[in-house]
Order: C-alpha cells, then structure tokens, then sequence
C-alpha cells in the first residue's frame, strides 16, 4: 500500500499539540513513524486524510486478502470461531485478574464482530458494543443477540453510549483512532465513578527494544495511526481523570518474522497454493488442544508486544503497578 500525497496530511503531537518530532522509522508503506521530541509519543506523520481511513474498515478489512497489509484474515469466517473465542476469554481472564472484580453495566468500544459480548453477556447487567463497521455490527447482532450494538464513533452514537457504565472495554483501538487524547477522555466522561476502563494495544516500548524495523506492530497493521508506551498511556489517562491499577505486556517478543525464514517461506507457498483454509484449521486445532504461551501469558514487564492496562476513575489518583507483585497471567479457553 502507498499513498498519494494528496491523501496525506501534516499533524502535531495529539498529546502536546507540537511539530517538533524526529524521525524513528519509515514503514513499508512508505509512512513516516516519529517521536515527538518533547513528550516522546509515536506516531504516523503525515497520515492518511480522514476520509481516507474511515474507508479502510469496510466489510474487506474483516476478511483481508494475502497481500492486504491491514485488517485480519478471514476474521470474520465461521472456520475461525475457535481462535475468536480463545482470545474473547483470554481477555476477560486478563482484565479479571488485573482488578476487574465484576463487569456490571458494559459498554466495548471497537466491539468489531462480538465475540467479547458472547461470552460476557451472562457476566454483565447489560452489555452495549460500538464499532464503526456496519458488516461488523450486523454479524455482532447475530452472535450476541442479547446485547446491544452501534454503529458509528462513539461520540455519534447518542444516549446508547452515553452511560454511566461500571466498565469500558477497548481492547486494540486506541492506535487507530484520530485524537487519541479526546478518546480516553470521551470514554472517561461515560464511566461511573470508581468504575473501570481496561484497554489494550501494541506496545512501543517493545518497537523500541527491538528496533522498529524489527518490531511487528512497525511492519504489519498498516492501519495504525500510533504507537504507545505505557508511560503514553498514564499520561492520557491522568488527563482524563483516571489512575492506573494495573499494567502488563503479554502476546510474545513482538519480533517481525523474516520473509525468508523457513517457516514464513512454507507459508507463502501454501497460501499460493490455495491452502490458506487449512492452515487456518490446523492452527485452530493446534490451539484447541494446546495453547503455546506466547499466546496467553502476560507478565509484570514491558518487554512484551501488547500492553494491556486497568485504570479506575477516581478523585484521588491511586496509582498501582503490578511490578515486583509476581504477576503471571495463563489464561485457559
């Protein structure tokens, strides 16, 4: 994917609102990653024009192409319904022993197909899920028909959202939204006091120890628009009236696999021949009977590819990280 430069706009720090940034890395798409030089957020600059990346979540982002570099492969498909649930569970698992004693009233922004809602549904008074794809949404009415779901931003949505919820889930959204900081603040103003924000995304501080150009959340996702640090993280939700309770990284080294590894080799062909079904299969079955725990582990570092963090809202800043608790997360399916 390359850009025009007439798709493309200039934009500052969404966190200080400057220019001045130095340049980290430059993807395959020809973007520019940089890092602004007083607060040190990464982000794409210039980037795509709205109009632009609202295109990128159509109904061809669920279910991708081999040679599309945004968007999942064949997410939406029935023959993946093994791997959706894995990582649904996985994640109420993880945001459970982060701190979430209970969910009560719910609200998942970026609720993509559902999953989430499927199995949370029992566990939550009620539950509503926003995203801004329509053919997600309507599979999401399908799968969780006693939830409700939204289409659109979530500020575009009306009283639906508006809440006060016990608990907001945003797991894997925060990187592709416009103004970060006006998003946690959005979701902060629809929380109840003392209730719970739980969020996840690819962790730069990982791009950062390996080298962006080794960095999988730098070489894949195309859609991305930022790159945080969990200190980036802190900072926005300290804006927002939040304090943390709990962070951890999990979901493996986050190292880009060469293209001429064996492995990836053996792949490439297979999906040429025509195989990409069943290498979905077999991965699934793989992962039904026994889980690798790059998967499903989440530690008290920041070495790992994605962060996923537990703030509360609260008037008096509480601040807890689980560094030196012995935390170590396995989650079962």
């Amino acid at each position: 994917m390359n850009w025009d430069k007439d798709k493309l706009i200039d934009v500052k720090c969404d966190n200080c609102n400057l220019s001045i940034v130095d340049h980290v890395y430059r993807r395959p798409d020809d973007l520019d990653i940089v890092k602004c030089r007083d607060c040190g957020l990464h982000f794409l600059n210039p980037r795509p024009r709205p109009d632009f990346i609202f295109k990128l979540y159509s109904e061809d982002y669920f279910r991708g192409s081999n040679g599309n570099p945004t968007g999942y492969l064949g997410y939406d498909a029935a023959s993946h319904a093994v791997l959706r649930r894995i990582e649904a569970r996985r994640r109420l698992l993880i945001a459970r022993t982060l701190g979430v004693s209970r969910l009560g009233s719910t609200l998942e922004v970026g609720c993509s197909t559902g999953d989430l809602a499927a199995i949370t549904t029992p566990l939550a008074s009620d539950f509503t899920g926003i995203d801004i794809s329509e053919h997600a949404i309507r599979i999401a009415r399908q799968r969780a028909p006693a939830s409700r779901f939204f289409c659109g931003q979530i500020d575009e949505v009306g009283p639906a959202a508006a809440g006060p919820f016990d608990t907001i889930l945003s797991f894997e959204v925060i990187e592709h939204v416009l103004s970060p900081q006006a998003f946690i603040k959005s979701l902060a103003e629809r929380l109840k006091s003392d209730g719970y924000l739980v969020l996840s995304t690819p962790n730069a501080d990982c791009g950062i120890r390996l080298g962006f150009d080794n960095w999988l959340g730098a070489r894949t996702s195309f859609e991305h628009l930022f790159f945080f640090r969990l200190e980036d993280l802190d900072r926005l939700a300290q804006n927002a009236g939040l304090s943390r309770v709990a962070a951890a990284t999990g979901c493996g080294s986050g190292r880009f696999e060469n293209s001429t590894s064996k492995h990836s080799v053996a792949r490439r062909l297979a999906l040429a021949l025509g195989m990409r079904r069943w290498i979905w299969t077999l991965r699934e079955w793989r992962l039904s009977k026994k889980q690798p725990p790059q998967l499903f582990d989440y530690e008290d570092n920041l070495e790992h590819h994605n962060i996923f963090a537990l703030y509360r809202k609260t008037q008096i800043c509480n601040e807890r990280n689980t560094t030196g608790l012995g935390l170590a997360i396995r989650t079962e399916p």
